[in-house]
């Protein structure tokens, strides 16, 4: 599949667009995490995409996940199905100094975004 740029709406929130014919072809559907394989492993939520889109063969990801994935827009990547698991704990260090920020706040800002060994994130966090 080739990369292309992510919907802005779709934008760290750790979602990779893909056809419903790629999603029958790796017996997946919406909502489901999948395993990105580029020059790295990463995982990602599948979405459909948008009509426009449908017929082509490409993941719309962004530059979070290409990261991950270590590949960019133009690059081929495969997909397929996996079985994620929750994780029970997971060890985040800054890339930067940031201030504090609290472990709720984090839990709930990953909550929802599949992320592998050695993921970059993205948080947002709350300045008092």
């Amino acid at each position: 599949m080739v990369i292309l740029e992510a919907y802005n709406r779709d934008v760290g929130t750790g979602v990779a667009r893909v056809g419903s014919e790629v999603m029958k072809s790796i017996e997946t559907s919406s909502n489901d995490v999948g395993e990105l394989i580029g020059h790295r492993r990463t995982t990602a939520k599948l979405l459909q995409v948008y009509p426009h889109d449908e017929k082509k063969d490409i993941i719309r990801i962004d530059g979070l996940i290409r990261n991950n994935v270590g590949a960019n827009i133009g690059d081929r990547i495969t997909i397929r199905k996996i079985t994620s698991q929750r994780a029970e704990k997971v060890t985040v260090e800054a890339l930067h100094p940031i201030p504090q920020i609290d472990e709720r706040y984090l839990a709930d800002a990953l909550d929802t975004v599949p992320v592998t060994n050695g993921d970059n994130i993205m948080t947002f966090p709350i300045l008092y």
